[in-house]
């Protein structure tokens, strides 16, 4: 999953899954976070070895000191 953002100053970005914060522990989830001039911000979420436990809603929240957003990505097995 691909979540941009755009932002200055330095953007951070948090992944949920239907509402609670995930744990980058283990082999489950990997996060990459790159940035593009400092101005844009990638980070993609990778969910290995998917399975019914993993569908639902995950969202992704980009913030700074000025504010914040956030988009949800609905992972179904449809």
């Amino acid at each position: 999953m691909k979540c941009i953002a755009e932002g200055a100053p330095n953007v951070t970005i948090m992944w949920t899954f239907n509402g609670t914060i995930l744990r980058m522990t283990g082999d489950k989830y990997s996060v990459s976070l790159t940035s593009q001039h400092e101005v844009q911000w990638t980070s993609i979420l990778i969910v290995r070895d998917v399975d019914d436990g993993d569908y639902g809603i995950y969202t992704c929240t980009a913030k700074n000191p000025l504010g914040y957003d956030s988009a949800d990505i609905i992972l179904s097995d449809k």
